[in-house]
C-alpha cells in the first residue's frame, strides 16, 4: 500500500549503494512520459522529469511516447526540462541521414569509457500523430546502433571511442513465457545481428520483463526489459579486465519493487529524499483536483486479460490487463463514447466510433479506490483511462475504407503485435475469417442493423492519433471532410460519463466474432463454426448458448463452449463447432436469407448470410397458395419417387415413396418411419393413386399398356380388378 513513487526511488538508490555509487550508471529505455498515468499526465509529465532528475538519470533512449506531444516538443520544453540526454540514433531529418537528435552519450566509470546509445522502435511513426513528426523520419534501429557502435569503436579518437557499449533500443520480445523472451523479427535481429562490439542490450516498448544470455562469437550478452510503470530494474553488473578495460564477465538480473515500504540506505540519501518529495507533491496535487466524482459504473469495466479464464461463477477473470489483441468492453465503451458525445447538438455528429486498444491506460474498477464509494468514477480515474490529451477528429469514409480499416487490425508483418483489436460503438458488428488471405478476412460488416454498403459515405469519429493512420490504420488516411472538433479526448470521456442517467453497465456484447468457413447453401442442416463468442474483460460471462433466427423467425440453437484458439490471430475465445437444423416453417423455398445468432449470457449477435434455404431434400407444404411453407418435415431420400394421398381416409392427403415395387406409406405430414410398407406391382409399371372404390381411402393401380391393376387397400397382394382400357399411348388422368 506504499506509495510506488517513494518505493521506486528507494530500489534506486538501495542499488546503487550495494553495487556502487560511484561504478553505477542508470538508464532508461524510454517512454518516461506519455502514456502515464493521471497523476503525471495532468501536470504534463513535468512531475516525472523532474523525479528522474532526482535520482540524476544518466542518459535515455527515446520512447515512442516522448513524440506523442510532437518533435517540437520533445526537442524544446521536454529537453529543457530534463537534465540528461535524450538519445536516438534512428531519428532522421526527413529525406536525409542526418541525426535529429543526440545519438550516444559517453560516460566515464571508473576510469572505463562507457558509451549509451539509443534507438527507438521503427514503428513510432504509426504509433503517434503524423502532425507532429513530420520534419522527421525513423530508421531502422539494429542498422543505426551498428553503425554507432563502428565509429565508437574504430581507433579514431576524432569520432569519439569507447571501451564499453551499451545499446538502449526502445523496442524488444512481444512476450515472454516462464522467463524465456517469445521470438520476434526485432528481437531475433537484436540478438543476431547487432554488433559484437555492443556488450548490453537494454529494451523497452513492449512492456515485458526478461533477462537473459544472448550468444555472440565470443560468448553471451545481456539482453533485458524492466517491464513498465516503475515496476523494477534489470541490473547488469560487469567485470572488466583493467588492462584492455574491456567486459570479461557479467551478472544480469531483473530486481522488482519492493511491497513494502522504504527502509535502508536510501532513507537517508539525498537523492530519494528528492526525488520522493517530488512524488509525495505531485500525488497532494493530482489528489485534490482527481477526487472529483464524474460518474458511476455499475461493474467492473477493463480492458482484455491476456490470462483470464473462467471462474466457478460462469465469468472471465484475470491478473494481465491491456491484452491489444483482444476486444475488450472498455475499449467499445470508448467507442461509444466519441459517437454519442460528437452526436451532441451543436457537434458535427458521427454514425461510427472507433477506438485504438492502446489508448487505454487504465481500467475502470468498481470498487472505490478511495473514500468516493463503491462504482463511483471520478475525475483522476477517468482521466486515466485516456491520458494522451489527442483530440477527437470526424470524417467521411467510404464503407470499402471502414472494411480496410477492418482488415488493418492484422498489423504489418514484423510489427510487435501481430493484431490490434479496434473498439467499436455498439451499432456495428462484423464477422471474419482468420485463415483467408490478408486483405480478405473481414466477410461482413453491419452498421446500425443492415449490410455495410461499400460505395456509401460514412461518418467516422476517433482520436486524432487514429484518423492520422496511427498504429498502421492508414486506411483512415484516405479521408475527405476531415473536421478536427478540438474537443480533447479525456473531456469527451468525462463528459460522456456525466451525461448517463443511471451506473453505466459493462457490454460484453461482441463486435467481432470469428465465422469460418460458412457455407453459402443451407439445406436441412448446416455446419457452422464461430470462434471468439466471448470477451475476456473481467466479468465478461462465457456464453453457453446461441439463439438462431432466421428472417427474424426462431429456427434452433447451438451450444456455444469455453475453448480458446490461439493461431492464427487473433486469440478467440468461447466457440461453436455445432450443426444447425434449420425450420423451414415460414421460410420461402430456395430463399435468400440472413441467419442470426444471439449469444443468450453476453448478447453478442452474429450476423449471417445471406445463405439460400434450398430444396434439395424434404417436404415443403403450404394449404393457403401464399408459396410460403407452413408444413416442413424430412422424409426418405432425394431420389426417391414421392405419392401424395389419401391412405388412411383421415381427408388429409399424405406422402408415400416408392422404391421398385415398394411403397413406404406416412399417415401424417412429419418426419419419422413409415407406417406401412406394402409390394405392389413390378419396378417398371406406372403407379396410379385413386379412392377406386369410394370408401374415401386412396390406394394404389398400376398400369401396364392398357391394362390397369386396381387395388382397393392399403396391402401386399394381387390385384382386387384388372380393366382394359384405351391404348397405351394414351395420356391417363384420374378422378372423383
Amino acid at each position: 500500500d506504499a506509495p510506488a513513487g517513494p518505493r521506486f526511488a528507494c530500489l534506486v538508490e538501495n542499488q546503487k549503494t550495494l553495487l556502487g555509487d560511484d561504478t553505477t550508471l542508470l538508464l532508461s529505455a524510454g517512454d518516461n512520459i506519455g502514456g502515464s498515468l493521471f497523476v503525471s499526465f495532468v501536470a504534463q509529465d513535468n512531475p516525472t522529469l523532474a523525479y528522474l532528475n532526482a535520482l540524476e538519470l544518466d542518459a535515455a533512449a527515446v520512447g515512442n511516447h516522448e513524440f506523442d506531444r510532437g518533435f517540437d516538443d520533445l526537442t524544446g520544453r521536454v529537453d529543457t526540462a530534463a537534465d540528461f540526454p535524450y538519445l536516438g540514433a534512428n531519428v532522421y531529418e526527413r529525406g536525409t541521414e542526418t541525426p535529429a537528435l543526440d545519438e550516444y552519450v559517453i560516460k566515464t566509470v571508473n576510469g572505463v569509457e562507457v558509451a549509451i546509445i539509443g534507438a527507438v522502435t521503427q514503428e513510432t511513426a504509426s504509433l503517434v500523430s503524423p502532425d507532429g513528426i513530420t520534419g522527421i523520419e525513423f530508421g531502422d534501429p539494429v542498422e543505426a546502433v551498428n553503425r554507432v557502435a563502428t565509429k565508437l569503436s574504430d581507433g579514431n579518437a576524432e569520432n569519439g571511442e569507447a571501451d564499453v557499449i551499451v545499446a538502449e533500443i526502445h523496442d524488444g520480445a512481444a512476450s515472454v513465457t516462464g522467463g524465456v523472451p517469445a521470438a520476434n523479427a526485432i528481437y531475433n535481429r537484436m540478438v543476431n545481428e547487432l554488433s559484437a562490439e555492443v556488450d548490453v542490450i537494454f529494451n523497452g516498448h513492449t512492456h515485458q520483463i526478461y533477462a537473459v544470455d544472448a550468444p555472440i562469437t565470443s560468448g553471451t550478452r545481456n539482453i533485458s526489459q524492466a517491464g513498465q510503470y516503475g515496476g523494477g530494474l534489470t541490473s547488469v553488473q560487469l567485470g572488466i579486465d583493467p588492462e584492455t578495460n574491456k567486459v570479461v564477465e557479467y551478472v544480469n538480473d531483473y530486481v522488482p519493487v519492493p511491497d513494502a515500504a522504504p527502509s535502508g540506505a536510501c532513507l537517508t540519501d539525498p537523492q530519494y529524499l528528492a526525488a520522493k518529495q517530488i512524488s509525495d507533491d505531485a500525488v497532494a496535487a493530482a489528489k485534490v483536483l482527481g477526487a472529483q466524482p464524474v460518474g458511476k459504473i455499475a461493474a467492473d469495466i477493463t480492458t482484455a486479460y491476456a490470462n483470464a479464464a473462467v471462474t466457478d461463477d460462469g465469468v472471465y477473470m484475470g491478473t494481465a490487463r491491456d491484452d491489444r489483441m483482444r476486444e475488450s468492453a472498455l475499449g467499445n465503451l470508448v467507442a461509444q463514447a466519441w459517437l454519442e458525445e460528437l452526436n451532441v447538438p451543436g457537434r458535427p455528429g458521427a454514425d461510427i466510433g472507433i477506438m485504438n486498444p492502446g489508448g487505454l491506460r487504465a481500467e475502470l474498477f468498481h470498487k472505490a479506490s478511495g473514500v468516493e464509494g463503491d462504482g463511483v468514477v471520478t475525475l483522476e480515474e477517468a482521466s486515466a483511462v485516456n491520458p494522451f490529451g489527442n483530440t477527437l477528429v470526424v470524417k467521411d469514409i467510404t464503407g470499402a475504407q471502414f472494411k480496410e480499416t477492418l482488415e488493418q487490425q492484422w498489423q504489418p508483418e514484423g510489427s510487435s503485435r501481430g493484431f490490434l483489436n479496434l473498439g467499436l460503438s455498439d451499432n456495428v458488428s462484423y464477422t471474419f475469417d482468420p485463415n483467408l488471405p490478408k486483405g480478405s478476412r473481414i466477410t461482413s460488416v453491419w452498421v446500425d442493423e443492415e449490410r455495410l454498403d461499400l460505395d456509401a459515405v460514412y461518418q467516422v469519429t476517433s482520436s486524432s492519433f487514429l484518423m492520422a493512420g496511427g498504429d498502421n490504420f492508414t486506411a483512415l488516411q484516405k479521408r475527405t471532410n476531415t473536421r478536427d472538433t478540438g474537443l480533447v479526448d479525456t473531456e469527451a470521456f468525462m463528459n460522456f460519463m456525466g451525461r448517463a442517467d443511471a451506473p453505466i453497465e459493462p457490454d460484453f456484447a461482441k463486435r467481432g466474432v470469428g465465422v469460418i468457413d460458412m457455407p453459402e447453401k443451407v439445406v436441412d442442416e448446416v455446419e457452422v463454426t464461430i470462434e471468439g463468442v466471448d470477451m475476456t474483460s473481467l466479468g465478461a460471462p462465457a456464453n453457453t448458448e446461441f439463439e438462431v433466427f432466421a428472417n427474424g423467425q426462431s429456427v434452433g440453437t447451438l451450444e456455444i463452449v469455453t475453448e480458446r484458439v490461439a493461431t492464427p490471430l487473433p486469440v478467440r475465445d468461447g466457440v461453436t463447432n455445432g450443426v444447425l437444423t434449420v425450420d423451414r416453417t415460414g421460410l420461402q423455398t430456395n430463399e435468400s436469407v440472413d441467419l442470426t445468432l444471439v449469444a443468450a449470457e453476453s448478447g453478442t449477435v452474429v450476423q449471417l448470410g445471406p445463405v439460400v434455404i434450398s430444396l434439395d431434400t424434404g417436404f415443403f407444404l403450404n394449404d393457403d397458395f401464399t408459396g410460403i411453407a407452413n408444413i416442413q418435415f424430412k422424409y426418405g431420400e432425394p431420389g426417391d419417387v414421392v405419392l401424395f394421398g389419401d391412405w388412411d381416409g383421415d381427408g388429409i392427403d399424405t406422402p408415400a415413396i416408392r422404391r421398385g415395387n415398394q411403397f413406404f406409406i406416412k399417415n401424417s405430414n412429419s418426419a419419422g418411419f413409415a407406417d406401412k410398407v406394402v409390394l405392389y406391382g413390378n419396378p417398371t409399371d406406372v403407379v396410379l393413386v385413386g379412392d377406386w372404390n369410394g370408401d374415401g381411402v386412396d390406394t394404389l393401380a398400376v398400369r401396364r399398356g392398357h391394362q390397369y391393376f386396381i387395388k382397393n387397400s392399403i396391402a401386399s397382394g394381387y390385384a382386387d380388378k384388372v380393366v382394359l382400357y384405351g391404348n397405351p399411348t394414351d395420356v391417363v388422368l384420374v378422378g372423383d
